[in-house]
């Protein structure tokens, strides 16, 4: 996965601040791509490259899936029984491979966005989003 940091001009970093910043956004790529990924399941079963610009468009470009990293974290989530791949589109005869979230799938990034991210919605939080 790439991180694009285009931080807003009032943001810049010296040079040992980016550091840090990059640090932190690598340790945060390890930590999200799954919620994320269910995340753009959410709605409607999926294959990875509708996935991939979910994601790109949910983190307004700043996280992004290289395929590799996409389909090592798809396979992970299979393992868990996230989520479930169909081979054929249905309709089409096409042979890829179309993602969707299991019910465990569901409840567990239900239980991601109630609990474990609640903090984002944190109203310290939200001034620091919009600027405040």
């Amino acid at each position: 996965m790439k991180t694009s940091m285009s931080e807003p001009a009032s943001y810049e970093l010296t040079a040992y601040e980016a550091v840090i910043a990059s640090s932190w956004a690598q340790t945060h790529k390890k930590t999200v791509p799954m919620t994320l990924i269910l995340l753009a399941l959410h709605e409607r079963p999926a294959w990875s490259s509708t996935i991939k610009s979910a994601i790109a468009e949910l983190t307004g470009g700043n996280l992004q899936f290289d395929d590799q990293s996409l389909h090592l974290a798809l396979r992970r989530l299979e393992e868990h029984n996230l989520l479930h791949r169909q081979e054929a589109v249905p309709g089409t005869g096409a042979k890829r491979k179309v993602y969707a979230l299991t019910r465990s799938g569901d409840r567990i990034l239900r239980h991601q966005v109630a609990a474990t991210m609640s903090y984002a919605r944190h109203p310290a939080f939200l001034a620091l989003g919009s600027g405040g």
